[in-house]
């Protein structure tokens, strides 16, 4: 029995995939900003004479987690003592997200590093561990974040299968108020302040990382004088040094490209400032 429900569920995930693969030209776009994303983590690490071989065979690695954990998601959702909710499935896409490490972990029980690599993975981690040093605790996480990602898209095509499958939204500058606005695969915004003048969002890590500190800020202002000499926006961006310099940079320009589009803004009526922190901390004075 087990066997036969084994095989159906392998027979979903791929032509789930490969649907997805041939179709959708946004999760492929989405796949491949993965890819790039997590592959840019090791290539500052690896000698230029290994680049090539490296992003050959982490493309393929990247496809065989993702697969792995669509397909661990459906056991957890086909489990006879699994009940989803509709109204989690329907709860706002970064919220879901966000669940999707603990639902893994809960659902085996904490045996999921036992079975989380694929052959194909295993053998990449055998190469690279051989190869470079100080790789293993940054493979692992890659690997584990990958499979969250596969693991989140089988919610999402269980949540499209739903006739009501949109959650209620407070559209503000850059995002939706009522969610977790991700900017990067691992770290995404959320919402603290907003008032006709301005915007302010912490930034947080994936729940992947098991962090749960913020690692920055954004403030958006709007700024127009009395006679509206000058009419435009003010974007801050602090960033904790914990986030890479480059992931830094592609999310401040993805930030500013939100405020821009969203709000039909001309960049020229924009200044964006970007500051690298090395730690943040709230001062709370005693009121004696």
């Amino acid at each position: 029995m087990q066997e036969t429900m084994n095989k159906k569920l392998t027979k979903v995930a791929s032509e789930c995939l490969q649907t997805h693969f041939e179709r959708n030209k946004d999760f492929r776009d989405e796949f491949m900003g993965y890819i790039y994303f997590y592959s840019q983590k090791f290539l500052h690490i690896l000698k230029e004479e290994y680049h090539s071989e490296f992003e050959k065979v982490f493309e393929e690695v990247t496809k065989s987690q993702f697969y792995q954990g669509y397909y661990l998601m459906l056991e957890i959702i086909n489990d006879n003592e699994t009940v989803i909710q509709p109204e989690f499935l329907t709860q706002p896409i970064g919220y879901l997200t966000n669940e999707v490490p603990g639902m893994l972990n809960e659902g085996f029980k904490g045996k999921l590093k036992d079975i989380i690599r694929t052959s194909i993975t295993q053998n990449f981690v055998l190469w690279m561990i051989t190869k470079f040093e100080d790789v293993f605790d940054l493979l692992n996480q890659v690997i584990y974040d990958i499979t969250c990602l596969g693991a989140r898209q089988a919610l999402i095509d269980e949540r499209n299968k739903l006739e009501e499958n949109t959650s209620a939204q407070n559209q503000c500058w850059l995002g939706d108020g009522y969610d977790y606005n991700f900017i990067s695969p691992q770290a995404y915004i959320i919402l603290k302040t907003k008032t006709p003048q301005i915007e302010s969002w912490d930034i947080q890590w994936w729940s992947t990382l098991n962090n749960s500190r913020k690692i920055g800020e954004v403030t958006a202002l709007h700024v127009v004088t009395p006679e509206e000499e000058i009419n435009g926006y003010i974007l801050n961006i602090q960033i904790s040094k914990q986030m890479a310099e480059s992931e830094i940079m592609n999310a401040a320009r993805l930030l500013s490209t939100i405020l821009s589009t969203r709000n039909n803004i001309e960049f020229s009526d924009m200044l964006i400032n970007v500051s690298i922190v090395e730690e943040s901390f709230q001062l709370v004075q005693d009121s004696k």
